[in-house]
């Protein structure tokens, strides 16, 4: 789920009339949230309890992740009530897909009017494909119209039983504590799913400059994260990066002081919003070189060269090509400290907020 969409998805306010009936909006702009379930997809969502909605809609796209779906596999359709539950929460935090409804949709939409509480829904979609992608839309009704849609993107998996091998011990590590905090009854040793890597949103694991243990050397076994919104691995030593082509929902990539040179993995990650890319030159790439003495801070000094490890080598693992990545048009955060990136590879950014260019050959603008 993207957060710009957030912001405007189910800002429930009727387009009709401002009548006593209009939709009231969202107090919370995190209100919907979305979960991968073998041929299924289960939603959240919240909506303040004095509103006067009388049904939800929903409607999806099957798409590939990186185009704009031409037409709708299926078009505006009513939640049956049936298979829509509701419970009247207080000061509600975050949705929680576990908690034991109370009532049904139509019994919660005409109870109570205090401003503080909310309505909590939630539903499941059955009959879905497994190994599609979704563009889901969710909107709320009313007497005096529809209130404005909810997107969200997501994946399910194409075998959700399907037993996921991951050979870095270290990304594995990562991947397990977001799946046990999802399904806390899986074992140390118990095998993951692609339904259960499906279900990982972020992976936050930066580590300092001068640290030389725990650095993630592969990223096998990623891909099977389809639905990953964001991923911090400031400082690691991955190199080849082909094995995030299809996350794409990715919003997140932090990549600082690691040393890359190929970005064209990314093209097709279009929802991304920051990306950062530092150059790293505090250690020797696997693969690159061998050296073993300890480099400096990153962007003091280049890494000392030594007999394993010549300085050509190491100045040679950088970016110097963002060409690859003209799609990516929501790119709001740049990051290219002591990379070699022409500043005509920066037209296409046309959202970008805010960029660090720091020690790059700037010779025009």
């Amino acid at each position: 789920m993207k957060l710009a969409a957030r912001a405007l998805l189910l800002a429930l306010v009727a387009v009709a009339s401002p009548a006593a009936h209009a939709v009231a909006p969202v107090l919370n702009q995190d209100t919907l949230t979305a979960w991968p379930d073998p041929n299924a997809v289960g939603f959240v969502w919240r909506l303040p309890e004095n509103t006067t909605v009388t049904k939800h809609q929903y409607r999806y796209a099957i798409w590939n992740g990186s185009e704009i779906p031409a037409s709708w596999t299926r078009d505006w359709t009513d939640l049956l009530l049936a298979n829509t539950r509701c419970n009247v929460v207080t000061n509600p935090g975050t949705p929680s897909a576990t908690s034991t409804p109370q009532a049904t949709g139509a019994a919660c939409a005409t109870t109570g009017s205090d401003a503080t509480k909310h309505y909590r829904y939630w539903t499941t979609l059955p009959n879905l494909p497994n190994g599609a992608r979704f563009h889901f839309e969710l909107r709320a009704v009313n007497n005096d119209g529809n209130s404005d849609a909810v997107e969200w993107d997501i994946a399910l998996p194409a075998d959700p039983n399907g037993i996921v091998t991951i050979p870095d011990a270290v990304l594995e590590g990562y991947l397990r504590e977001r799946v046990t905090a999802r399904v806390p009854s899986l074992g140390a040793n118990d095998p993951m799913t692609q339904l259960h890597l499906a279900r990982v949103l972020v992976i936050l694991k930066n580590v300092g400059a001068g640290t030389t243990v725990n650095r993630i050397r592969s990223f096998e076994g990623i891909q099977h994260a389809l639905n990953l919104e964001r991923l911090q691995i400031a400082n690691h030593q991955v190199l080849d990066f082909r094995r995030l082509a299809g996350l794409h929902n990715l919003e997140l990539i932090n990549f600082n002081g690691s040393l890359l040179s190929d970005v064209s993995p990314l093209r097709n990650v279009v929802d991304l919003e920051e990306l950062y890319l530092n150059r790293g030159r505090t250690y020797p790439p696997p693969g690159v070189c061998t050296g073993t003495a300890a480099g400096p801070v990153h962007g003091q000094t280049p890494w000392p060269p030594t007999a394993d490890c010549p300085a050509d080598q190491v100045d040679n693992v950088v970016v110097n090509d963002l060409s690859s990545l003209r799609r990516l048009t929501k790119l709001r955060r740049l990051w290219l400290c002591d990379q070699q990136v022409s500043p005509q590879h920066l037209t296409t950014f046309v959202n970008m907020e805010a960029m660090s260019y720091c020690r790059n050959d700037l010779r025009d603008i």
